[in-house]
């Protein structure tokens, strides 16, 4: 893929935010917190983790496994599609907004998530 590329879909979905600058500054306490508020849950092959346009229930964190995220174009035959990394954080910016999701998000194979609720991000925040 070129530079120019890359560019274009990172501008699309935006910056990737990873767990590790979330929790960098996070004081053993509070992160100890955190942890208490977390639940891990394991998805299957081909399921769909959140959907564009709906209001998010939870701020999603890939532990392990391969997901896609997907944007739908303005031609309606045509989607853009980047791949889920690792430690990525999804959503946040969804929760803290009280905005729909932006982009679908699917799993390539079985993967594993740590879930945190919008209710008990906020209150957490």
């Amino acid at each position: 893929m070129s530079i120019e590329h890359k560019t274009k879909i990172e501008h699309l979905f935006g910056e990737p935010f990873f767990a590790d600058h979330l929790f960098c500054g996070l004081s053993p306490k509070t992160f100890e917190t955190f942890s208490c508020i977390k639940q891990t849950r394991r998805f299957p092959k081909n399921v769909l983790i959140c959907k564009s346009e709906n209001m998010p229930l939870c701020l999603y964190l890939l532990v392990e496994g391969e997901a896609q995220m997907s944007l739908n174009s303005i031609f309606a035959d045509q989607k853009i599609v980047r791949q889920v990394r690792q430690n990525e954080i999804l959503g946040l910016t969804e929760n803290l907004a009280n905005l729909p999701f932006r982009a679908s998000v699917r799993t390539l194979s079985p993967c594993l998530f740590e879930l945190v609720s919008r209710e008990d991000l906020l209150e957490f925040i």
